[in-house]
């Protein structure tokens, strides 16, 4: 092999340097350089022509480039950096001036493709590279930088919903989030989102906003800017529709007199349309509400009916007349235990094609009692709502109806934990009543509760479902003794 073009040659060693075929592995370095082989016998000898050898490679080009990292002090940062191909070295490089000096990583993976410490909160503002190096030549990844909290962001756990007001009544949005030192902004957006504006209504830097709704504000947009000093996470945003009670009159809407019989006409709005009723119960007891031929051309007209304080947003109970009986030229009575107060009855169809206006009777009548009772709701499929955080009372035992059990709806979420609260547990326990669950959409009773404890008079188990869906919650009874009065409550774990 000649290395200077020709002018000097020197016996190669590499593998078959003495037999027909020489084999190496080439090197950048030894592009250029001229073979020949010499070939001799007995009679003598010859040489070949020459043959020059060229060895090209590639540089270096990164893939995967680093990306900005913000953790938690003390826990773990990395970085990577790929490049395409094979045989490179990596090194890492940090910079602690912004970037105009850069010094070599000696953390784990500082000669790999990632780098991996844990980081200090000194640490925030650091630049880090990546050096890549091959036989070709040396490429610098892109910078990226690393940001280091004392507390993690924060983070929305429940989502906004749209929600309906009656005209003059309070709103109340609140927003659920988990993290330290949460701080919070309400904004409003009164053209769909284009722009947003901080509130300065009451609670505006709490997590429930409260104010009064009035018809000009249906259709604003609400959503909550959750931050610590980990960062900041915005809510979904939440569509506000403020409606006018409907009903005979105003005034009878909002007049109720116990024992009273009123007519009502609702418009069709294609879901939309509620009724909205106002009543007022001067002390503890049981309210009653019927309803008589709902009817549309000889079919029943089914309703939904919720029942909430007159001064809040959220739902304390829900009945729904579809899975009670069959309406038609019939009267339907609910029932359910309430503190003193005044609240609001929502009522919804649930048809479409209704005609311009149904028609037909409603009241309440309102008794007094130590012990709260609601009406039948023995099977899964005449459960009635409960709402989550609001406590229902009930009576159980005391019926004609076979089996002696009480049922709820509630929706639960997968990956959250509730705590159930069933006051009266020694009395319920002497006529051995019990819990069970029943998941809605595989119609199929399954176990929820993952622990238990008694604290006083009440039961407390914790809830653990494995699947986001509407449950119902049953009080089972084996008895046929005098009734036994109890109060259901369901409420977000809080450890």
């Amino acid at each position: 092999m000649s290395k200077d073009g020709g002018t000097t040659w020197k016996n190669c060693i590499s593998t078959g340097y003495n037999t027909d075929t020489l084999s190496f592995t080439a090197k950048l370095s030894y592009s250029g350089w001229m073979y020949r082989c010499w070939i001799s016998n007995s009679l003598g000898s010859l040489v070949t022509d020459t043959a020059v050898l060229t060895v090209s490679s590639e540089a270096p080009a990164i893939a995967v480039q680093p990306r900005n990292c913000t953790v938690v002090r003390n826990e773990t940062a990395s970085f990577t950096c790929e490049a395409s191909g094979s045989g490179f070295a990596y090194q890492w490089q940090v910079s602690k001036d912004g970037g105009t000096t850069w010094k070599n990583c000696t953390s784990t993976g500082y000669n790999t493709d990632t780098l991996s410490f844990t980081a200090k909160l000194s640490y925030s503002g650091w630049m880090y590279r990546c050096r890549v190096t091959g036989d070709a030549g040396t490429v610098y990844s892109d910078t990226a930088v690393l940001t280091v909290v004392s507390t993690a962001p924060p983070a929305i756990v429940s989502a906004l919903e749209d929600r309906t007001v009656s005209e003059g009544l309070n709103a109340h949005i609140t927003v659920r989030a988990e993290g330290e030192e949460l701080s919070y902004r309400w904004q409003v957006s009164k053209d769909g989102g284009a722009t947003w504006k901080n509130c300065t209504s009451a609670g505006y830097a709490t997590d429930t906003l409260s104010f009064t709704a009035r018809l000009s504000y249906s259709g604003w947009m609400y959503r909550c800017v959750v931050s610590n000093p980990g960062g900041e996470e915005i809510s979904r945003e939440m569509v506000l529709t403020v409606r006018k009670p409907d009903g005979s009159t105003k005034n009878t809407a909002y007049a109720m007199t116990s024992g009273g019989s009123y007519a009502m006409t609702r418009m069709r709005e294609n879901y939309g349309g509620d009724c909205y009723l106002q009543f007022t119960l001067p002390e503890r007891g049981v309210f009653a509400f019927w309803m008589t031929k709902p009817v549309y051309n000889g079919e029943p007209v089914n309703f939904e009916l919720t029942v909430s304080p007159a001064y809040e947003t959220e739902t304390c109970w829900i009945a729904h007349t579809s899975s009670q009986k069959d309406l038609a030229g019939e009267t339907y009575t609910c029932a359910v235990g309430l503190d003193a107060g005044v609240y609001v009855i929502d009522l919804r169809a649930f048809q479409t094609d209704l005609p311009d206006e149904v028609s037909f009777g409603y009241g309440y009548t309102f008794t007094a009692a130590d012990d709260w009772e609601i009406e039948d709701n023995n099977f899964p499929n005449c459960a009635n709502g409960i709402v989550l955080g609001k406590t229902v009372h009930g009576m159980l035992g005391d019926t004609s109806v076979s089996p002696a059990d009480d049922w709820y709806t509630l929706k639960l979420e997968k990956g959250r934990r509730y705590t159930l609260i069933l006051d009266n547990i020694e009395a319920l326990n002497g006529i051995g009543a019990e819990l069970a669950f029943f998941r809605m959409t595989i119609n199929m009773e399954i176990p929820l509760i993952t622990e238990t404890r008694q604290e006083g008079t009440a039961l407390v188990a914790v809830l653990e479902p494995d699947w986001t869906d509407d449950y119902c919650i049953g009080i089972k009874g084996t008895s046929m003794k005098p009734g036994v009065p109890y109060a259901l409550t369901v409420i977000p774990y809080e450890g």
